[in-house]
């Protein structure tokens, strides 16, 4: 599936949560499955035109896969 650009508001609010290091609950699509963790973002970063959130416990994930963090729903910012 191609990459789609997530919202910089929300883009902002990752870096924020990053910057914090708190741990939050985080929901992503994986495949056809919705998977929510509790974890703190270690780092978010860019890959041959993806941007990508590494989480602490070492799963990363594609940005637009994304729902929500700490109830901030990704697609309130779109």
């Amino acid at each position: 599936m191609k990459y789609k650009p997530i919202n910089c508001s929300f883009y902002d609010i990752l870096e924020a949560t990053a910057t914090l290091r708190k741990s939050v609950e985080i929901k992503y699509y994986q495949n056809d499955s919705v998977i929510s963790v509790h974890s703190k973002i270690k780092n978010i970063y860019s890959k041959e035109g993806e941007e990508f959130m590494e989480f602490d416990t070492g799963i990363i994930i594609r940005l637009d896969q994304i729902i929500s963090v700490d109830n901030n729903l990704l697609k309130d910012f779109c």
